[in-house]
């Protein structure tokens, strides 16, 4: 008899991240591990001043994701349960069931039942998962990209607040004539960062935006699977 297939709720790897809501309190205090737990879910690491639209679009990415990986997790279990109620029912005719009076024809019923359905879960799984796993990857790189935008906008803003402290400040020694040229030189190459800063961050938002359009567009399609 082949071995049982590892059921997904009983693989270590899914177990981890089924407790990582538990953990998630106790490891965001910590510095190095702080920035990882803001990506595990993306409506709550934003602190940006967000648009009722956005908030809605974003809270909207969230249900896929965890729709998504609930459907294929779903799927997953399904097809397990099937091998398993299969494989037990082959140990059952192993056992000579059919040779008790009145058991044979139950059992060579439940046996053709058995086969037609685990055939049909297959059969739906196989169409339905690649599907899936494509939205999926699409789902979490556009999270990705939202996390990267609102990451840079926050730093933009530091960076911003930095450079007009420096400005307000060099402007008094400027009237003091105590500004000197090392000062001067890393403002200057500070205001050349922001400017940078600014343009990157302009590009991330719009991606970003793009493809939260793009995924809340296909919210039907999800739910007709």
């Amino acid at each position: 008899t082949p071995p049982l297939p590892i059921h997904p709720y009983l693989d270590p790897k899914v177990c981890c991240v089924a407790a990582l809501p538990m953990f998630l309190p106790m490891v965001s205090c910590h510095k190095r591990t702080a920035r990882w737990t803001a990506r595990h879910e993306l409506s709550k690491h934003c602190v940006l001043d967000l648009d009722g639209k956005e908030h809605e679009l974003r809270a909207g990415l969230e249900w896929q994701r965890c729709l998504t990986n609930a459907l294929l997790g779903y799927t997953s279990a399904i097809t397990a349960a099937f091998e398993s109620l299969e494989n037990a029912h082959r140990a059952l005719e192993a056992g000579r069931v059919g040779e008790a009076e009145g058991a044979g024809f139950i059992a060579e019923k439940l046996s053709i039942g058995l086969l037609e359905a685990h055939s049909l879960v297959r059969d739906v799984a196989a169409s339905v998962c690649p599907p899936l796993e494509a939205r999926r990857d699409a789902l979490e790189a556009c999270a990705e990209d939202l996390w990267q935008a609102d990451e840079i906008v926050e730093e933009l803003e530091r960076c911003r607040s930095k450079v007009e402290l420096a400005e307000k400040n060099s402007s008094k020694r400027q009237v003091k004539s105590f500004l000197s040229a090392r000062r001067l030189a890393r403002l200057k190459k500070d205001q050349e960062r922001l400017k940078q800063m600014e343009h990157e961050a302009s590009v991330k938002q719009m991606r970003a935006e793009d493809a939260l359009v793009a995924c809340s567009a296909r919210r039907q399609s999800l739910c007709q699977m």
